[in-house]
């Protein structure tokens, strides 16, 4: 999170500079040339359209220019075709009429006949107006200026021009206007008429013409074919005459977006698509430039957040994607809406975006690579004292000669280091005295020493895989199943477990198993240590003590008989010195008794005996043996315990055994009249069983030794308790035995709580 923030100022300082570099770009015009090129491709992709079939042009073609004579032709030819043309809606001349000439007036009669004539006029190379002769002047007039973009091509034009403070709309809206009967709204000069610049031109309402396709989209007719009378005056009925030069040695040549190795349009025709234009409502209208912008800034916060959360590989393929959802959105927006987007803007915040997003992960891989190599510099065993210093840290240290050379010592420097970590740490594994095995969790052997493979082959233990090996020490293991099922949940979950095999050479194998998480991965390892001298010395060492209480068990039983019979015989003070004799051989033979069945359980020789108990019978049977010690104490023994417990799986005879010695000891340990509570539940799947008592409680230190064997808490009030330290330590053993565990809580002065907790079974 820290990381975050001290990087998120950064990354907005360079955002704001990248989107201002980008939109001062724009400003300049550098864009310019690319949004031309993507427009025009738009036009030839989308393809041609459908135009009006109400405008017809009236071609001075080549035939005309045969049959009429030589160029310009004879202004009675207009007077006859504005006679032929009176259905007309209107009709409009692409021709200057600027020299004289003796059918003029003729041709001025026709056209003030006719009525919905325009004429044309021109705007010259020093911004002078090309105007029809005077005796034209009452008549409509519009312009047929248009401006080329610097390739040349035609895209858009004026409707309404100023110059000389007279406005002259263009020549297709004057031919709509006189088509229609409306009056198109144009924009008025910002200035006093006497302010104008008489040299300046001044343009207003601009238009993008939508072209419907390359030269001849529109319906044409031969000049000489409609003077000649080929056409039915039906036939112009609404229709809207524009008569103009198409021989290809007259007249001037547009180029257009539709324009590739063709020849250019004709100055008729273009003014035919404008015409069309406004007829149907379907010029081309640019995405108004404060919705362009706010767009290009949500489009650059997003493709950077974008970039910045993914990785090299996908970030490129978002762009790839981005530049492709740019082109084809640009595309619809135009062909289905009219709309024209200039996108490079987009495409070159896309890419730019891309590229500042990879330099800030290029600086955080970097500094996180200077980050690694401090952190294993603090794991290596000779610490950073043989690693050379970086000159530069970040993205300046790969840009800079120096600074890539440090981190390429730096590399060199950490290679070495944990080459002899490794050769260090493969010395040691090789021999070592345990055998170690490590498998991956999906059961694949990864090592095993050499020590491992000396007892695969000895004890016979199949270590293909987890599984297999599982399987062949699954037998071996010394006591209950319940390491087996450990060693089950050690590859699912990561338990410990600690047990011994005893193979039938009787060689016994101490082994650890541990789960090891790197990364993602994770690794069980087995550490197999030969403890049979050791186990050895064990067995002889109980073996003799266990001959020892034997033998000693014979005098003690004859004491014994003795003893009862002489204490039912004698009376006065000697009777008092035979009950003495009878309580300590008592006690040294529950001693002897409870440190054979200790060593039986540590041994294996004690086999856990599983059986279905019922608790509530068990718990009665136990109770009614202490109650009468509870009794001369005057000490209260409660018992709760759960209705409907069902039977559970356990070694019934050890699990009596240790509540029993649980019972006792809480009542050697409480004063008189106070009060035991016992307590029987199952809670998540388990059984609780709890002792607590008011007795002389204990510090933390003697908690942790109390099950200690040969243990006795030193605490006040208790020095004069007979006891001889077993009773604790082997109801520990009976509980591990069987899964389970116990807890002691304890406070001097205000008694014990002692928990054992076993897994449900059955």
């Amino acid at each position: 999170m820290k990381r975050i923030k001290k990087d998120i100022w950064p990354m907005a300082a360079v955002l704001l500079a990248g989107a201002a570099l980008l939109f001062v770009a724009e400003i300049v015009g550098l864009f310019n040339g690319i949004d031309s090129f993507l427009y025009d491709l738009n036009f030839r992709l989308r393809g041609a359209q459908t135009r009006s079939s109400d405008i017809v042009i009236a071609a001075i073609d080549e035939k005309t220019l045969a049959r009429l004579g030589k160029w310009p032709l004879s202004r009675d030819y207009y007077a006859r075709l504005l006679a032929k043309t009176t259905s007309a809606r209107a009709v409009g001349f692409d021709i200057i009429w600027s020299e004289p000439s003796p059918d003029d007036g003729v041709l001025a009669e026709a056209v003030a006949q006719h009525g919905r004539v325009v004429l044309p006029a021109y705007i010259g190379p020093e911004v002078t107006p090309v105007m029809p002769l005077e005796i034209f002047k009452p008549f409509r007039i519009g312009h047929v200026h248009v401006d080329q973009d610097v390739d040349g091509k035609v895209r858009q034009v004026y409707h309404s021009i100023y110059l000389n403070g007279h406005m002259y709309p263009s020549f297709a809206s004057a031919v709509y206007e006189a088509a229609t009967g409306r009056t198109m709204q144009r924009s008025v000069l910002p200035v006093r008429e006497s302010e104008v610049n008489p040299n300046a031109l001044y343009q207003f309402d601009p238009m993008m013409i939508n072209y419907y396709g390359p030269l001849g989209s529109f319906q044409k007719i031969s000049f000489y074919e409609l003077i000649e009378g080929n056409y039915k005056p039906s036939f112009f009925k609404d229709k809207v005459i524009l008569a103009g030069l198409t021989a290809e040695a007259m007249q001037s040549r547009f180029l257009t977006p539709f324009t590739d190795k063709r020849g250019g349009m004709s100055s008729i025709e273009l003014h035919a698509n404008i015409l069309n234009n406004l007829l149907l409502g379907n010029s081309i209208k640019p995405l108004p430039e404060t919705a362009r912008v706010i767009l290009a800034l949500i489009f650059i916060v997003v493709m950077f957040a974008l970039f910045m959360s993914l990785n090299e590989m996908r970030s490129a393929m978002v762009l790839m994607l981005a530049l492709a959802t740019i082109f084809f959105s640009a595309y619809f927006v135009f062909s289905y809406a009219d709309i024209w987007m200039k996108s490079m803007l987009f495409y070159a915040a896309a890419v730019l975006m891309f590229g500042i997003s990879y330099l800030f992960k290029l600086n955080r891989a970097a500094a996180m690579l200077d980050l690694e190599y401090s952190d294993i510099a603090s794991h290596l065993r000779f610490g950073s004292k043989y690693l050379p210093d970086v000159e530069e840290k970040g993205l300046i240290g790969f840009l800079s000669a120096g600074g890539i050379n440090s981190k390429v010592a730096m590399a060199d420097s950490l290679a070495r280091q944990l080459l002899f970590e490794k050769t260090l740490t493969d010395a040691v594994i090789s021999n070592s005295m345990s055998a170690i095995l490590l498998f991956e969790q999906s059961g694949h052997l990864v090592m095993a020493n050499e020590k491992a493979k000396k007892i695969e082959q000895s004890v016979k233990l199949d270590m293909a895989d987890l599984n297999s090996f599982i399987g062949s020490i699954a037998s071996r293991i010394m006591g209950d199943s319940s390491s087996i099922k450990a060693l089950k949940n050690l590859a699912r979950h990561g338990e410990t477990v600690e047990f011994t095999l005893c193979t039938p050479a009787e060689v016994y194998l101490k082994t650890d198993a541990v789960m090891i998480s790197f990364e993602n991965d994770r690794y069980i390892l087995f550490v197999m240590t030969d403890v049979t001298e050791i186990k050895r010395l064990e067995m002889m060492k109980n073996e003799m003590v266990s001959l020892i209480s034997h033998e000693l068990r014979t005098p003690l039983t004859a004491i014994q008989g003795y003893g009862n019979i002489l204490e039912m015989s004698v009376e006065g003070s000697t009777l008092q010195y035979i009950k003495i004799i009878n309580r300590e051989a008592d006690r040294m033979n529950r001693l002897i008794s409870t440190y054979l069945d200790l060593a039986r359980l540590e041994s294996g020789e004690r086999l856990i005996n599983r059986t279905n108990i019922n608790m509530s019978v068990l718990v009665d049977e136990v109770i009614s043996m202490v109650r009468p010690l509870a009794e001369q104490k005057n000490i209260a023994l409660k018992l709760e315990m759960s209705s409907g417990m069902p039977d559970v799986t356990l070694d019934g005879d050890l699990v009596r055994q240790g509540i029993l010695n649980l019972l006792e000891n809480a009542v050697k340990y409480s004063s008189g009249n106070s009060e035991i509570k016992m307590n029987v539940d199952r809670i998540n799947g388990e059984l609780k069983i709890s002792v607590a008592d008011q007795g002389v409680g204990m510090d933390s230190a003697t908690a942790e030794k109390i099950f200690d064997k040969f243990y006795r808490a030193n605490v006040n009030n208790a020095k004069d308790i007979a006891g001889h330290g077993l009773g604790l330590t082997f109801v520990k053993y009976a509980v591990e035995l069987q899964g389970g565990s116990i807890d002691v809580q304890s406070e001097p002065g205000k008694g014990s709580v002692f928990t054992v907790t076993f897994p449900m079974r059955g």
